[in-house]
């Protein structure tokens, strides 16, 4: 799993493995999750995460939750 940060998007994009997008579904204004062409999840994309973070429905979550938990992100409960 790797993990990048724009600080001045103020936005993270997890990638949980290497695979070709083929479409992504955005839960809210905030949080995408992008999937490959065997529906499987391949990343997420999340915005204004220095207000905090929902992972709630994320694909993945405990995974995720200690990845942000890691380095220093507000993970909102």
């Amino acid at each position: 799993m790797l993990i990048q940060y724009d600080k001045e998007a103020d936005a993270i994009y997890i990638k949980f493995k290497q695979g070709k997008y083929a479409y992504g579904k955005e839960l809210d204004d905030l949080r995408r999750v992008d999937y490959d062409s065997k529906d499987r999840p391949i990343g997420v994309e999340l915005l204004c995460v220095s207000r905090g973070i929902d992972t709630m429905d994320l694909p993945r979550r405990p995974e995720i939750d200690e990845l942000l938990a890691q380095q220093c992100f507000k993970v909102l409960v």
